[in-house]
């Protein structure tokens, strides 16, 4: 990032303050500040001008670390924490410009070759320390930082799985400071790291494994118990991925399950398997499609009649796909399906034959796409998968 007029003045500022000071962070914390907001009350539109103007002050401070040989961790928390600080004596701190901050964080260090783990740490722990003082709430700061540096990793092609690891030790050293919950700090991160590790395609059982390693050094680090910090993690990170897709429960739930540097994870949240609403008026037909859903190793709830599929609707349970075999049923089918749509609920049509008639209204109420019998098994499990595998 070309440093612009704001990033030229806190390099230049900086360059010249690191060379005397005793203490890197207040300095930079000092610097930052006062000059960011400056830099935003010159600004006409705020709101819109903050992340940009503080992803700038970010890498001013970073390029003057790098120019005098400070150290990179400790300059990046203190520019985190000062322009956290500077954007909330300004204007409202969003998740989005906190998110950003850490962002420009991972590529001011990126381009300057530092250690972006190490600076993942230290600007998580000023992140999460600083959110507080400008109303944001503890849950919404780690989710936020998480978010931030898995794009800024991403975006920098640096490995993802190590800047997790840093990020949730700095998030427990962050939420340690604050006086917060640091067990439920964890499990946050490992949320959001491994969902936003999803978005950006990245390999998040590699990430999962190395946020729970995180969380056992950073759980060493602050006199946490380093059982409960390492099984909060693994759960928020089964967590997440149950809410991504059935293959990608498994394979994290697999990573994060068992040992893990020589510490015993027990994981308080489980592998769902998602539950699949079976429709079909002929009870064999509706049988041996149970069975063969069961031995693909989904679970099951299945309706012969339109007011069995209503209560299925509606009840506590989560469905996460319907497939509606419409063969036997009269126009109200279609209500039905207009039902499964108002509840968010995905859903599959299984027609008789080919018919543009049932083409139409099955695109009408909103069907993710329409079988032909007699069903083949390879086709309609790939349909499944392809439904399941969306985020939903």
């Amino acid at each position: 990032m070309a440093l612009g007029g704001l990033g030229k003045r806190i390099s230049k500022t900086l360059t010249r303050t690191f060379r005397g000071a005793e203490d890197v962070i207040a300095a930079t914390i000092e610097v930052t500040n006062s000059n960011l907001v400056a830099g935003l009350r010159g600004t006409r539109d705020v709101v819109r001008e903050a992340s940009g103007l503080a992803a700038e002050a970010i890498t001013g401070a970073i390029h003057a670390a790098n120019q005098v040989g400070a150290e990179l961790g400790s300059v990046a928390k203190g520019a985190v924490v000062g322009v956290i600080r500077g954007v909330g004596e300004v204007t409202v701190v969003t998740r989005d410009v906190l998110s950003d901050t850490i962002r420009a964080t991972i590529r001011g260090t990126s381009e300057v070759g530092g250690d972006v783990a190490n600076v993942a740490r230290h600007a998580a722990e000023g992140a999460v320390a600083a959110s507080k003082s400008v109303g944001i709430s503890a849950e919404d700061a780690v989710l936020a930082v998480a978010r931030g540096a898995i794009q800024g990793a991403k975006e920098t092609g640096r490995d993802l799985a190590s800047t997790a690891k840093g990020t949730v030790e700095g998030t427990i050293k962050g939420t340690r400071e604050l006086g917060g919950d640091v067990i439920m700090a964890v499990q946050g991160s490992t949320r959001g790291l491994v969902k936003s590790t999803a978005e950006v395609g990245g390999d998040v059982a590699k990430v999962a494994r190395k946020a729970v390693e995180g969380a056992i050094q950073g759980a060493k680090e602050v006199g946490v118990k380093v059982d409960e910090a390492a099984s909060a993690a693994a759960s928020g990170a089964v967590e997440a991925a149950n809410e991504i897709s059935e293959s990608t429960a498994r394979v994290v739930t697999k990573a994060v399950s068992g040992t893990i540097s020589g510490v015993k994870v027990v994981l308080k949240a489980r592998f769902k398997k998602r539950v699949i609403l079976v429709v079909d008026s002929n009870r064999g037909n509706l049988e041996l499609l149970v069975q063969y859903l069961g031995q693909e190793g989904y679970e099951t709830r299945s309706a012969t009649g339109l007011e069995e599929l209503g209560r299925a609707v509606h009840a506590e349970e989560k469905i996460a796909l319907s497939l509606i075999d419409v063969s036997g049923f009269d126009q109200r089918v279609w209500e039905s399906c207009q039902g499964l749509r108002e509840a968010k609920i995905p859903f599959m049509v299984i027609a008789p034959q080919r018919s543009p008639a049932i083409q139409r209204q099955s695109m009408k109420y909103g069907a993710r796409g329409v079988l032909v019998k007699p069903l083949g098994m390879r086709d309609l499990t790939e349909h499944i998968q392809s439904c399941l595998g969306a985020r939903i």
